[in-house]
């Protein structure tokens, strides 16, 4: 059995990409509470200053929570380990349950534009990533294509075309919510914004390459849940 790691200093090539994806969450995050923030100002204008205090004050814990969140994906990700027998291939991480697909039941091996290789299992919940920044990558390239030819990836589906415009829908219908006194668009915009974050909450649980700590945070999914049908149940029903 051959067994392989994240080389050394593999993670500094894909912080810069990692960085940016999370600080556009925040800015994306920070953005949506401004925004509901401003339009439930109060009658007398007096709106500058909370929003100005309420910014410094959640970019602030965002900026401590990215420098978290990277400490935190650094460790998950040289933890990777890759082994290889004769009858199948297994990916191990810290928090995240071992993976592994027999020789006979991988159905396509493929090669990303990055270097990376997705092993495809068969059904959508098996298949292995391998990043491209495993030690002796040449190696491993060799032995997969022993065990099945590889071929380029092309993806059947791009999954930004559905998130792009489902935040972009969520962060709307939630503005809608805080702000509309028109019972209909409160109804509507808030069964949207329900559904899109149950479903948020369903797809990071049942998700096998997210790690436990993750799917235990997300739990407070829930809470956010809750308040939002708190939140319809009053302004629909005029208790609020």
């Amino acid at each position: 059995m051959e067994t392989f790691r994240i080389k050394q200093n593999g993670f500094e090539e894909i912080k810069k990409a990692l960085l940016i994806k999370i600080a556009v969450i925040i800015l994306i995050i920070v953005f949506f509470a401004l925004i509901i923030i401003l339009f439930n100002k109060d009658k007398n204008g007096n709106t500058f200053l909370f929003p100005f205090l309420f910014f410094t004050l959640i970019l602030s814990y965002f900026s401590f929570k990215l420098f978290r969140i990277l400490k935190k994906q650094r460790i998950q990700f040289e933890s990777i380990i890759i082994s290889i027998n004769n009858s199948s291939i297994s990916k191990e991480q810290i928090n995240i349950k071992q993976n592994s697909i027999f020789f006979d039941e991988i159905t396509s091996i493929m090669k990303l534009k990055n270097g990376a290789f997705l092993i495809q299992g068969k059904t959508n919940q098996d298949r292995i990533l391998i990043p491209s920044q495993m030690e002796r990558i040449d190696r491993i390239e060799f032995i997969l294509n022993e065990i099945k030819p590889i071929s380029d990836y092309k993806p059947t589906f791009n999954y930004l075309l559905i998130f792009i415009p489902l935040i972009l829908t969520l962060i709307g219908s939630t503005i809608f919510l805080f702000t509309s006194s028109n019972k209909i668009v409160v109804l509507i915009s808030g069964i949207i914004s329900i559904s899109i974050l149950i479903s948020m909450f369903l797809y990071i649980q049942f998700n096998k390459s997210i790690d436990k700590k993750t799917k235990q945070s997300m739990w407070a999914m829930l809470i956010v849940i809750a308040s939002f049908c708190s939140i319809l149940y009053m302004k629909f029903t005029g208790k609020n």
